[in-house]
């Protein structure tokens, strides 16, 4: 029996609208004779979609997501996608869950045009889609969860400002697809409050791939000596280790300024050996937490605001031992909740 199978007189979504006492009344005999059945519609059935499965600025999604469907009990919940960021692998998944019937679908978009008419074709199914990360505003999603990433961008320029201290010179700007929204944001926060006398020599992008990251920075720092600034709209090579950085090691010890975004374990030690300055944050764990808390709600006729923000916190020297102590032992859902663990966020209606 399908997913989205009729029993007499209802469907699998009006049972979950009506919930399993009015489910019962209108399946009347029948529904003593399929309890199971009954208990299985009422299964609130929620995906979340990162950009890409081999990006492991995603893994404690998938944990708290689990974490948060355990709490609330009726919710069977997945974490799948495309095996790497790419838009086009992205709608091609988007439209496999569209079919397999799930009832909400949160998305970290990879292209902000091309993932709208699979979103809003989702929606018209009666499917409650937001998006976490990186949003498509132009879709009829119901909300995004997620930081400012204008406000993210804005605040790694403030960063090199300060740590520049009025210097005159080139700074390189890194980003990963040119297609995804958030990033765009980040770099137009970036442009907005770099100090003029930082001129931007150029920006270069990875397409979201660590080795193309590594090999990117490296290249760049090589034809480029000159530079007195590196900022990094997102983790990619710093997902390395930092011995496949050497040059960019070497150029910091002489006195270049990098400032990073995210602060996963792996880019730690950047900061740790003085490499990175600085990085920029966001709420990993609520990524799947608060994403499933939100669909949830939304599937229960609950409202929540178009944008529900995150915090954007700053990892520098003074705190970085206490992510690392944080990260050890997130790697199971106890460790992470107890690690990251927040209050689900609350509907407004």
């Amino acid at each position: 029996m399908s997913n989205d199978a009729k029993l007499p007189g209802i469907s699998r979504r009006g049972v979950l609208k009506a919930g399993g006492a009015l489910a019962a009344t209108a399946f009347g005999a029948s529904a003593v004779a399929w309890p199971n059945i009954v208990l299985a519609l009422n299964k609130v059935r929620i995906v979340i979609v990162p950009k890409g499965l081999n990006n492991p600025v995603f893994k404690i999604a998938d944990l708290s997501g689990q974490q948060r469907a355990n709490e609330i009990g009726n919710v069977e919940f997945r974490f799948t996608g495309s095996p790497q960021s790419d838009g086009a692998q992205q709608v091609a998944a988007i439209d496999g869950l569209i079919s397999a019937g799930y009832d909400g679908i949160g998305i970290s978009v990879d292209d902000g045009q091309t993932v709208i008419e699979p979103i809003n074709r989702a929606i018209a199914k009666g499917i409650q889609v937001i998006t976490w990360d990186s949003d498509a505003p132009k879709s009829k999603r119901a909300c995004f969860y997620g930081v400012d990433n204008v406000k993210g961008g804005q605040k790694q320029a403030d960063i090199m400002n300060k740590l520049l201290d009025g210097k005159t010179g080139n700074v390189w700007i890194m980003s990963g697809l040119p297609s995804a929204p958030n990033l765009q944001d980040r770099l137009r926060g970036v442009k907005m409050n770099l100090n003029k006398n930082l001129t931007i020599a150029g920006t270069s992008f990875c397409d979201e791939d660590i080795a193309k990251g590594v090999t990117e920075t490296e290249n760049v720092l090589r034809s480029h000596p000159d530079l007195i600034g590196f900022i990094i709209v997102g983790a990619w090579p710093l997902l390395a280790s930092p011995g496949a950085l050497p040059r960019l090691t070497a150029r910091a010890k002489a006195g270049l300024k990098v400032v990073g975004f995210d602060y996963v374990a792996q880019e730690l030690p950047f900061i740790q050996n003085g490499t990175v300055t600085a990085t920029v944050g966001q709420d990993y764990w609520g990524w799947g937490y608060q994403s499933v808390q939100i669909l949830y709600n939304l599937i229960k006729g609950k409202k929540y605001p178009d944008f529900v923000p995150q915090r954007i916190p700053v990892v520098d020297q003074s705190n970085v031992a206490d992510y690392v102590e944080k990260w050890k032992n997130a790697n199971t859902v106890e460790g992470a909740f107890k690690a990251f663990g927040e209050p689900p966020v609350q509907p407004i209606g």
